[in-house]
């Protein structure tokens, strides 16, 4: 800090932000996916997968600017970390960087398509 007033986390972008939320080794880490258990929220980075307490819609809200979307009512991914769509069952599923499958439902399907993710 170069000035006392300034503030850090307006220099940073909203997926910075939130990794700020976790512990300090997951503040530089690449953001995959995150998934609502009760009323935590799983993080699932290249670091490892946190439990944080907050809810599935204030971290969706808080990442609307970033390059991700909500696929399920539980579930949001980052477009980077899909691997592939896959289908079973007439269910779609996105492979992630990590190896987590993370499920898609029908209600979310327009915003997979339009976003280029169902393959």
């Amino acid at each position: 800090k170069t000035n006392g007033s300034f503030d850090e986390t307006t220099a940073l972008d909203p997926v910075e932000g939130f990794l700020q939320r976790l512990p300090l080794k997951f503040h530089t880490a690449d953001l995959y996916a995150l998934s609502s258990e009760g009323h935590y929220l799983r993080v699932y980075t290249d670091k490892g997968s946190p439990l944080i307490l907050m809810r599935i819609s204030d971290a969706v809200k808080e990442l609307a600017q970033t390059d991700g979307l909500q696929v399920h009512r539980s579930w949001w991914v980052s477009r980077s970390s899909v691997v592939e769509t896959r289908r079973k069952n007439g269910q779609r599923f996105l492979l992630l960087k990590d190896g987590t499958t993370a499920p898609v439902s029908r209600s979310f399907l327009p915003s997979l398509k339009s976003a280029g993710l169902d393959r």
